[in-house]
């Protein structure tokens, strides 16, 4: 499979930055607005290349389902679309880094009750 290096690349308005971190499905970059310079993002490109029209579809489909999801640990959906073929999901950038890394930081601790609703 192709190596993933999108360092650079142009997704709309946005210029991809450095690599935030990646996984078995893809990787996530930031990406900062062209114009609205305050305005950052967080861009997960996954590895499957999709090719076909339902595989495209499908993807699509999975984007307008997670849209409706809303939760405080959840990050709301920017956009989505292909780049080079590669499906991505754009959403707002979490400073702090994700619910993951919060949960990690703990260690056997519990999470604190204001932070559980």
């Amino acid at each position: 499979m192709r190596e993933m290096n999108f360092v650079g690349k142009q997704v709309g308005n946005y210029h991809i930055g450095a690599e935030i971190n990646s996984g078995a499905f893809g990787s996530v970059y930031w990406a900062k607005h062209q114009v609205l310079s305050q305005r950052i993002v967080a861009i997960k490109l996954l590895r499957a290349y999709l090719g076909s029209t339902s595989e495209r579809d499908q993807f699509l489909q999975e984007a307008q389902f997670l849209e409706k999801l809303r939760y405080r640990y959840i990050l709301p959906i920017i956009d989505v679309g292909f780049l080079e073929g590669f499906p991505y999901i754009m959403t707002e950038y979490a400073v702090n880094g994700s619910l993951r890394d919060r949960l990690r930081s703990l260690a056997d601790r519990p999470l604190p009750l204001k932070d559980r609703v």
